[in-house]
């Protein structure tokens, strides 16, 4: 049996890291390796307590989200205190990570997905983002280069 490998170099893992205290992580789900959708995600990334979504794409852009809640499918809104967006470039290291917070106390994300209101992961179950900043505020230039097309997503349980 084959060994799924994150895409995160060392150094991408260490900025990641540095975001949890230094957590470890482990390895869910690999898009790439599992499929683009939704029902694939959910299988794998369910009731597995905290976890982060590291998306990449071609523009060098690691971004993604952390909730410190569960997956569960139950189509409620989910208040998470603790849940953030994130992004970094590789090319401009030079530049902090960004990190995100939630406008609404009342919710962080929505549970039947990956969906975080204002950057939707595996968008109509594709390679794709929605990116809509509301909830969530930012500038969709330093979170994604507005460059939607993932090249990978995984998802990791941080403990």
């Amino acid at each position: 049996m084959s060994t799924i490998t994150s895409r995160l170099t060392k150094k991408q893992k260490k900025k990641l890291c540095s975001l949890f205290s230094n957590a470890n992580l482990s390895l869910l789900f690999k898009a790439s390796v599992h499929g683009y959708n939704t029902s694939a995600f959910h299988q794998k990334c369910n009731n597995q307590g905290p976890t982060v979504i590291v998306a990449y794409n071609k523009s060098g852009y690691v971004f993604g989200a952390f909730t410190s809640k569960n997956y569960a499918q139950t189509g409620q809104n989910v208040v998470d205190d603790k849940a953030f967006l994130f992004s970094f470039n590789d090319e401009e290291m030079k530049e902090g990570t960004l990190r995100v917070l939630s406008g609404d106390p009342q919710y962080a994300f929505t549970d039947t997905g990956p969906n975080f209101d204002s950057l939707v992961f595996l968008y109509n179950n594709e390679a794709t983002i929605h990116s809509n900043p509301g909830t969530y505020q930012f500038d969709p230039q330093k979170m994604h280069g507005n460059d939607l097309q993932l090249t990978e997503l995984e998802v990791f349980r941080v403990e």
